[in-house]
This record gives C-alpha cells, structure tokens and sequence, in this order.
C-alpha cells in the first residue's frame, strides 16, 4: 500500500518553502495554507485583540466530534441585543449563530459545572 499521510509534515514544508519564497523568516498572513484549527483560532483571536478597538472574542478548545478543536466566539449585535457567532476555525467564512448544540455546549461546559448544566437541561 501508500506511505501514510502526516499532516504535521506537510505543514512544516509548507512554511518552509514559504520563507524560502520570501528569503525570510517572516511569513506575511494569508499566504500559509495548511494549518490545524488551533493555530487559526489563535491567529483570530490575536488578530481581534490588537484591533482598535479591540473586538470581543473568545478562544474556544474542546471536543468536536471526539476530535480535539478550537473555534473562537465573536459576540454580534442584532437590533437591541447581542448574538454570539461561531467562527469554526478549519471554515472561517461558514460563521453562524450559537445555537448548533455542538458547538453551544462545549461552549458553555467552560463556565459553568456539569451538575449545574444537568440541572438547567432538566427544568
């Protein structure tokens, strides 16, 4: 059969080759194209804080799907109230209300304890 496929390794030529392209160590935004969700969710939570003024955004790491993930949270104002949007970092332009409970009680698990949530869900 194949050799097995490493993703890690991919990205690390990736990124080789792009300094090399730019005879530098720097590597301009945009121009990487292999990456896991982790490094893009940090980047857009990065990028958000040093906005002025900054915008709020919260950096999310948990499970999806039995697969570690991270996404980030970027509260929306709608008319008179505030939405919270999902921006899942492997689909940055597929953003959408929290209300997927994939994303919404992974979401809230980070602030709030199990018994508390299994309370909630029972009333």
């Amino acid at each position: 059969m194949g050799e097995s496929f490493n993703f890690i390794d991919l990205c690390e030529k990736s990124l080789c080759i792009i300094k090399q392209a730019q005879n530098s160590n720097i590597v301009p935004i945009g121009t990487l194209r292999w990456g896991v969700c982790r490094h893009r969710a940090m980047l857009m939570k990065y990028l958000c804080d040093r906005m002025v003024p900054p915008i709020p955004c919260k950096l999310v790491r948990r499970y999806l799907d039995f697969l570690p993930h991270a996404w980030n949270i970027i509260p929306v104002r709608r008319n008179d109230s505030w939405v919270r949007m999902v921006v899942n970092a492997c689909y940055p332009t597929d953003i959408r209300e929290e209300t997927e409970t994939e994303y919404f009680c992974r979401s809230i698990l980070y602030s709030i304890s199990f018994y508390s949530l299994c309370y909630l869900l029972l009333q």
